[in-house]
Protein backbone atom coordinates (compact mmCIF):
# COMPACT_ATOMS: atom_id res chain seq x y z
CA UNK A 1 0.00 0.00 0.00
CA UNK A 2 1.20 4.00 -0.77
CA UNK A 3 3.66 2.24 -2.96
CA UNK A 4 4.95 3.80 -6.10
CA UNK A 5 4.02 1.34 -9.19
CA UNK A 6 7.70 0.80 -9.86
CA UNK A 7 8.33 -0.19 -6.43
CA UNK A 8 5.33 -2.41 -5.98
CA UNK A 9 5.92 -4.02 -9.27
CA UNK A 10 9.47 -4.91 -7.51
CA UNK A 11 8.20 -6.05 -4.30
CA UNK A 12 5.81 -8.62 -6.46
CA UNK A 13 8.71 -10.08 -8.49
CA UNK A 14 10.66 -10.69 -5.29
CA UNK A 15 8.13 -11.96 -3.04
CA UNK A 16 7.59 -15.09 -5.62
CA UNK A 17 11.21 -16.33 -5.42
CA UNK A 18 10.85 -16.11 -0.99
CA UNK A 19 7.64 -17.75 -1.28
CA UNK A 20 9.00 -20.32 -3.54
CA UNK A 21 12.01 -20.92 -1.26
CA UNK A 22 9.12 -20.78 1.92
CA UNK A 23 7.38 -23.63 0.16
CA UNK A 24 10.52 -25.68 0.19
CA UNK A 25 10.91 -25.99 3.79
CA UNK A 26 7.41 -28.40 3.58
CA UNK A 27 8.47 -30.33 1.03
CA UNK A 28 11.80 -31.02 3.03
CA UNK A 29 10.05 -32.06 5.62
CA UNK A 30 7.91 -34.50 3.72
CA UNK A 31 10.83 -35.88 2.10
CA UNK A 32 12.65 -36.12 5.44
CA UNK A 33 9.92 -38.01 7.23
CA UNK A 34 9.27 -40.20 4.13
CA UNK A 35 13.46 -41.30 4.21
CA UNK A 36 13.33 -41.76 7.76
CA UNK A 37 10.26 -43.64 7.88
CA UNK A 38 11.79 -46.26 5.52
CA UNK A 39 14.66 -45.77 7.90
CA UNK A 40 12.53 -47.15 10.66
CA UNK A 41 11.34 -49.61 8.83
CA UNK A 42 14.88 -51.14 8.30
CA UNK A 43 15.20 -50.72 12.41
CA UNK A 44 12.34 -52.98 12.92
CA UNK A 45 13.76 -55.37 10.51
CA UNK A 46 17.69 -55.55 12.04
CA UNK A 47 19.11 -53.57 8.89
CA UNK A 48 19.61 -50.46 10.52
CA UNK A 49 19.53 -48.58 14.29
CA UNK A 50 17.33 -45.69 15.92
CA UNK A 51 20.53 -43.40 15.52
CA UNK A 52 19.95 -43.99 11.56
CA UNK A 53 16.37 -43.09 11.61
CA UNK A 54 17.15 -40.11 13.14
CA UNK A 55 20.02 -38.91 10.45
CA UNK A 56 19.80 -35.27 9.60
CA UNK A 57 18.84 -34.47 5.52
CA UNK A 58 22.51 -33.95 4.73
CA UNK A 59 23.45 -37.69 5.58
CA UNK A 60 19.66 -39.84 5.57
CA UNK A 61 20.46 -40.63 1.97
CA UNK A 62 23.98 -42.03 2.24
CA UNK A 63 22.97 -43.97 5.37
CA UNK A 64 20.38 -45.43 3.65
CA UNK A 65 22.73 -46.32 1.09
CA UNK A 66 24.99 -48.20 3.19
CA UNK A 67 21.83 -50.09 5.02
CA UNK A 68 20.45 -51.22 1.56
CA UNK A 69 22.92 -51.68 -1.02
CA UNK A 70 21.37 -49.28 -2.85
CA UNK A 71 23.12 -46.73 -4.28
CA UNK A 72 21.57 -43.31 -5.43
CA UNK A 73 22.00 -41.75 -8.47
CA UNK A 74 25.15 -38.86 -7.43
CA UNK A 75 23.81 -36.20 -9.87
CA UNK A 76 20.04 -36.78 -8.30
CA UNK A 77 21.89 -36.41 -4.55
CA UNK A 78 24.04 -33.13 -5.78
CA UNK A 79 20.95 -31.71 -6.83
CA UNK A 80 19.38 -32.68 -3.24
CA UNK A 81 22.35 -31.33 -1.50
CA UNK A 82 22.06 -27.79 -3.80
CA UNK A 83 18.42 -27.05 -2.57
CA UNK A 84 19.18 -28.37 0.95
CA UNK A 85 21.89 -25.66 0.86
CA UNK A 86 19.83 -22.67 -0.79
CA UNK A 87 17.03 -23.85 1.96
CA UNK A 88 19.84 -23.33 4.71
CA UNK A 89 20.68 -20.25 3.58
CA UNK A 90 17.54 -18.51 2.93
CA UNK A 91 16.72 -19.87 6.39
CA UNK A 92 19.93 -19.32 8.24
CA UNK A 93 21.75 -16.82 6.94
CA UNK A 94 19.84 -14.13 6.67
CA UNK A 95 18.65 -15.14 3.05
CA UNK A 96 21.72 -14.71 1.26
CA UNK A 97 24.32 -16.65 -0.74
CA UNK A 98 27.18 -17.79 1.44
CA UNK A 99 31.19 -19.05 0.07
CA UNK A 100 29.59 -22.56 0.90
CA UNK A 101 27.09 -22.60 -1.47
CA UNK A 102 28.34 -21.28 -3.94
CA UNK A 103 31.68 -23.71 -3.82
CA UNK A 104 28.71 -26.39 -4.39
CA UNK A 105 27.18 -25.25 -7.20
CA UNK A 106 30.71 -24.97 -8.76
CA UNK A 107 31.29 -28.96 -8.00
CA UNK A 108 28.53 -30.01 -9.80
CA UNK A 109 29.07 -32.54 -12.72
CA UNK A 110 28.27 -30.97 -16.25
CA UNK A 111 25.51 -33.97 -16.39
CA UNK A 112 23.95 -32.76 -13.20
CA UNK A 113 24.15 -29.14 -13.95
CA UNK A 114 22.30 -30.27 -17.22
CA UNK A 115 19.67 -32.17 -15.24
CA UNK A 116 18.83 -29.06 -13.49
CA UNK A 117 18.54 -26.85 -16.51
CA UNK A 118 16.51 -29.37 -17.96
CA UNK A 119 14.20 -29.61 -14.41
CA UNK A 120 13.96 -25.95 -14.16
CA UNK A 121 13.98 -24.81 -18.21
CA UNK A 122 16.34 -22.41 -17.05
CA UNK A 123 20.20 -22.03 -17.63
CA UNK A 124 22.61 -23.15 -15.26
CA UNK A 125 23.85 -20.28 -13.40
CA UNK A 126 26.25 -20.13 -10.53
CA UNK A 127 25.19 -17.26 -8.27
CA UNK A 128 27.67 -14.97 -6.02
CA UNK A 129 27.87 -14.27 -2.81
CA UNK A 130 25.27 -12.02 -1.23
CA UNK A 131 23.25 -12.28 -3.60
CA UNK A 132 19.32 -13.89 -1.97
CA UNK A 133 19.27 -17.16 -1.74
CA UNK A 134 16.04 -17.78 -3.27
CA UNK A 135 14.28 -19.99 -6.16
CA UNK A 136 11.64 -19.04 -7.89
CA UNK A 137 8.65 -21.67 -8.81
CA UNK A 138 10.72 -23.41 -11.70
CA UNK A 139 13.53 -23.84 -9.13
CA UNK A 140 10.74 -25.20 -6.55
CA UNK A 141 9.64 -27.47 -9.49
CA UNK A 142 13.42 -28.79 -9.85
CA UNK A 143 13.56 -28.94 -6.14
CA UNK A 144 10.62 -31.62 -6.40
CA UNK A 145 11.67 -33.51 -9.39
CA UNK A 146 14.87 -33.96 -7.60
CA UNK A 147 12.75 -35.16 -4.61
CA UNK A 148 11.02 -37.45 -6.43
CA UNK A 149 13.85 -39.03 -7.70
CA UNK A 150 15.52 -40.00 -5.42
CA UNK A 151 12.31 -41.25 -3.73
CA UNK A 152 12.49 -43.66 -6.23
CA UNK A 153 15.87 -44.51 -5.17
CA UNK A 154 14.57 -45.24 -1.79
CA UNK A 155 12.15 -47.37 -3.33
CA UNK A 156 14.62 -49.69 -5.40
CA UNK A 157 16.53 -49.89 -1.84
CA UNK A 158 13.78 -51.19 0.01
CA UNK A 159 12.80 -53.95 -2.71
CA UNK A 160 16.35 -54.93 -2.43
CA UNK A 161 16.94 -54.80 1.28
CA UNK A 162 13.14 -55.87 3.02
CA UNK A 163 12.79 -59.96 2.47
CA UNK A 164 10.22 -60.86 0.63
CA UNK A 165 8.55 -62.54 3.43
CA UNK A 166 8.52 -59.22 5.18
CA UNK A 167 6.98 -57.58 2.09
CA UNK A 168 4.30 -60.53 2.05
CA UNK A 169 3.35 -59.84 5.68
CA UNK A 170 2.88 -56.36 5.35
CA UNK A 171 1.24 -56.57 2.17
CA UNK A 172 -1.56 -59.55 3.90
CA UNK A 173 -1.44 -57.18 7.38
CA UNK A 174 -2.54 -54.22 5.41
CA UNK A 175 -5.09 -55.89 3.18
CA UNK A 176 -6.92 -57.34 6.24
CA UNK A 177 -6.84 -54.04 8.54
CA UNK A 178 -8.23 -52.00 5.41
CA UNK A 179 -10.99 -54.75 4.50
CA UNK A 180 -12.30 -55.37 7.48
CA UNK A 181 -12.12 -59.21 5.98
CA UNK A 182 -11.30 -62.32 8.00
CA UNK A 183 -8.02 -64.01 7.27
CA UNK A 184 -10.23 -67.17 7.59
CA UNK A 185 -11.97 -66.48 4.52
CA UNK A 186 -11.07 -69.03 1.87
CA UNK A 187 -11.11 -66.46 -1.00
CA UNK A 188 -8.62 -64.52 0.65
CA UNK A 189 -5.60 -65.11 -1.42
CA UNK A 190 -7.16 -64.27 -4.28
CA UNK A 191 -8.20 -61.30 -2.79
CA UNK A 192 -5.36 -60.38 -1.47
CA UNK A 193 -3.58 -60.40 -5.22
CA UNK A 194 -5.97 -58.31 -6.71
CA UNK A 195 -4.94 -55.69 -3.75
CA UNK A 196 -1.51 -56.04 -4.28
CA UNK A 197 -1.98 -54.78 -7.75
CA UNK A 198 -1.74 -51.14 -6.42
CA UNK A 199 1.06 -50.28 -3.81
CA UNK A 200 2.57 -53.63 -3.79
CA UNK A 201 2.19 -54.40 -7.57
CA UNK A 202 6.06 -54.01 -8.11
CA UNK A 203 6.89 -57.19 -5.95
CA UNK A 204 5.41 -59.75 -8.05
CA UNK A 205 4.67 -61.67 -4.91
CA UNK A 206 3.61 -65.20 -5.57
CA UNK A 207 0.68 -66.61 -5.21
CA UNK A 208 2.12 -69.09 -2.83
CA UNK A 209 4.54 -66.48 -1.28
CA UNK A 210 0.86 -64.44 -0.56
CA UNK A 211 -0.74 -67.39 0.68
CA UNK A 212 2.30 -68.60 3.32
CA UNK A 213 1.97 -64.92 4.48
CA UNK A 214 -2.15 -65.24 5.11
CA UNK A 215 -0.65 -68.84 7.07
CA UNK A 216 1.67 -66.70 9.21
CA UNK A 217 -1.17 -64.19 10.02
CA UNK A 218 -3.53 -67.13 11.20
CA UNK A 219 -0.96 -68.37 13.56
CA UNK A 220 -0.34 -64.84 15.25
CA UNK A 221 -3.43 -65.30 15.59
CA UNK A 222 -4.23 -61.38 14.19
CA UNK A 223 -7.41 -60.74 12.57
Amino acid sequence: MNQRLDRTARLIVESEGTACTMAMNFTFGLHEDFVRSCLRLLVSLGKATNGDAATNSDKMHEVFSERTGHVADPDSLALFHLTRKVRNAFTHAAGLVRQDLVDHYATLSSTAQATWSELTSEEFRIPRVGEPAAFGVSGLIGALAVQKRLAYDVNLGLQLAVPRDAWADMAVNEYFAESGKSVKDPSARRSVIGYLRGGFGALNLSAAEIQAGIERKKKSGML
